[in-house]
């Protein structure tokens, strides 16, 4: 029998799970004749290695997108893993949630413009995991650019509040309190427990907030009996926020508003433009509202106010 007949029978056999066209086999050598079944399980292994499927390949959403529909009848999925097939477009995942969500997720970009799929279904509850998964720090590098390339929306440190049970965050609170004493600064970025630290950092944000989204007053009772403390002594780093202060802290107490936002115009400006392209947090579009609340007229919202109009 000849190698290429023997191989083919051993694939009917059910010797092999995956389909032929999954691998390529080099041929053997005819000094390794007479052909046994290991030897062909040897090349597969090694051919098997040589596509690893976590090699972080740039695909465009239109191409993945394309691959799934062409390789439906071949593209293997099961309920903790996604498989490569002939066509390696056709992208792996560690995480069983995003192995199971991804074709929706590409689907409902390619109908709506997004991939955000809003709660009421399986798919939406899915994607409400996937992004606690990430606050939790349980995705990897590769599936985290894989869906911000796609252009799916993470959670904002605030969004923890609302998406936990605040009883179960208060008390891993007061367990890492009691281990670590450091009057619950937790880090926001906690390596111990990354959802406590972004839940920690959430919870101050909305406590200074006037209206809107805002804490429980039970909840805020609750932290208050603890004696936990509102203020960070770590300071947010982002650019954001650095400005964020340096302005609110040039309008406390000053009766030249108008002066003082005019110097940051540009800054303002910008957040404005950031805010119409959707790039803007809920949470961040409040701070903005509250900073400008002292110049606008009765009415105005803060992405009407304009410098040119300002100075007239």
């Amino acid at each position: 029998m000849t190698n290429a007949k023997m191989m083919t029978s051993m694939v009917v056999m059910g010797a092999i799970a995956m389909p032929v066209s999954t691998f390529q086999v080099r041929p053997l050598p005819a000094s390794s004749l007479p052909l046994h079944s290991h030897h062909i399980h040897d090349s597969l292994r090694q051919n098997q290695h040589a596509q690893s499927p976590f090699e972080p390949r740039p695909r465009s959403a239109d191409c993945v997108l394309q691959a799934v529909r062409d390789n439906q009848s071949g593209m293997t999925a099961t309920n903790t893993t996604v498989t490569e097939t002939a066509d390696d477009s056709v992208p792996s995942f560690q995480s069983p949630v995003l192995a199971q969500v991804y074709p929706a997720l590409l689907e409902y970009k390619r109908q709506y413009g997004h991939p955000n799929i809003p709660l009421g279904s399986s798919e939406g509850r899915l994607c409400k995991t996937l992004r606690r998964l990430h606050i939790q720090d349980k995705l990897s590098e590769v599936e985290i650019e894989w869906l911000q390339d796609l252009g799916f929306a993470f959670h904002s440190l605030e969004d923890v509040y609302f998406d936990v049970d605040f009883d179960d965050l208060l008390s891993r609170l007061l367990q890492f309190e009691a281990q670590y004493k450091v009057n619950f600064q937790v880090p926001k970025k906690c390596k111990e427990d990354p959802e406590l630290g972004a839940w920690v950092t959430g919870i101050r944000r909305l406590h200074k907030l006037k209206e809107g989204r805002s804490l429980q007053a039970d909840h805020v009772a609750k932290l208050n009996e603890i004696g936990f403390a509102w203020e960070s002594t770590r300071k947010c780093g982002s650019k954001f926020m650095k400005q964020y202060r340096e302005i609110a802290a040039q309008m406390e107490g000053t009766a030249a508003a108008d002066d003082v936002m005019r110097q940051h115009a540009d800054w303002v400006q910008a957040q404005q433009k950031t805010c119409q392209r959707g790039g803007l947090s809920s949470t961040r579009v409040q701070y903005m509202e509250q900073l400008l609340e002292p110049v606008l007229e009765s009415g105005q919202s803060w992405l009407e106010w304009n410098l040119d109009e300002e100075t007239q």
